[in-house]
């Protein structure tokens, strides 16, 4: 680490604990939080909320690209999650993806979806809401008919929006819109 990454980790709360067990986990996440901005003069949830601001407010340029694009956005997704927020989180969609796992396991339709179901579902819906966000704010320039080509095909009951980030990379990556 350089030296103003050291300064500010030995000024971390709970440092000294850390260093003493040279626990390499611990020790990694206190240095991600100093490197992404986390402050322990700054009140959490404040600090939380601005990070949802630069994130909301980030978007493609139309002279980034897709790869440049893709690391910046998924820094500021994991700057919120260092904070221990999400944009993820929405209940309805976890338990209805969690109905639908169960349904498709072939298992009792009126029995309620098990652990892993729901485990399985909140990785899924975390995934498809990191896409569609990175989705939303890739560059109208280049990707608005790709967007718009997007929303028909749900409209006419084919969902072809990605499911993760990779799947999207790859469609940014490959899309050849109207010349």
């Amino acid at each position: 680490c350089t030296p103003s990454v050291q300064g500010k980790l030995q000024g971390e709360k709970g440092f000294a604990a850390v260093d003493k067990d040279k626990d390499p986990i611990k020790l990694l996440e206190k240095i991600k939080r100093v490197c992404t901005g986390f402050k322990a003069h700054k009140q959490p949830i404040y600090a939380l909320i601005q990070a949802i601001k630069i994130l909301v407010t980030f978007f493609q340029d139309a002279d980034m690209t897709n790869k440049k694009y893709k690391e910046k956005f998924e820094s500021l997704w994991e700057v919120i999650e260092q904070f221990r927020g999400s944009l993820w989180n929405h209940p309805k969609l976890i338990d209805n993806g969690a109905a639908e796992i169960a349904e498709t396991a072939a298992r009792d339709t009126g029995s309620a979806p098990t652990e892993d179901d729901i485990e399985q579902a909140e990785k899924e819906i975390k995934e498809e809401v990191k896409a569609a966000f990175m989705l939303s704010r890739a560059s109208n320039m280049r990707y608005r008919s790709l967007k718009e080509h997007l929303e028909n095909a749900y409209t006419r009951g084919d969902d072809k929006y990605p499911s993760d980030v990779e799947a999207l990379l790859g469609m940014l990556n490959n899309y050849r819109g109207p010349e």
